[in-house]
């Protein structure tokens, strides 16, 4: 059984949106480029790229989903994969944040947690494109 070819391009332009949201949204919450409003950086970061990047993501992998397993298994990952994706990323921004001391600009650990974080994001994507969608297809 061989791939559709669109739903592999689907599949892999949801996850390159996903990688590059990640990078840039992970660069500006370690403080590059946010100059020197950070606090209003920080704001604009989780209130409108992060989402924006997960439901741009979730649009595209939800249409390949809907080509290989349904629309239900779609819809569930337009939302569930959105909505868990944000709690995830805020709940651990949060964490590293209290571990911090409230600065998560300071070198050290905050420049290994963040990534870290994006990066189980991102594993997780590949994981569920890979089982659920491209595997089936």
């Amino acid at each position: 059984m061989g791939f559709d070819k669109l739903t592999v391009v689907l599949t892999v332009l949801a996850l390159l949106v996903l990688v590059g949201g990640s990078i840039r949204v992970g660069l500006g919450i370690l403080g590059f480029g946010a100059g020197p409003n950070y606090n209003e950086a920080m704001f604009a970061i989780m209130l409108f790229a992060w989402p924006f990047t997960l439901v741009v993501a979730a649009i595209f992998g939800s249409i390949a989903m809907a080509r290989v397993q349904g629309f239900a298994a779609a819809l569930a990952l337009l939302v569930g994969g959105t909505v868990a994706g944000y709690v995830f990323v805020w709940f651990a921004l949060g964490l590293i944040y209290q571990i911090t001391g409230g600065n998560l600009r300071s070198p050290g650990l905050p420049t290994v947690l963040v990534p870290l974080v994006f990066l189980a994001v991102n594993v997780a994507a590949v994981y569920v494109a890979w089982s659920h969608i491209l595997h089936k297809g």
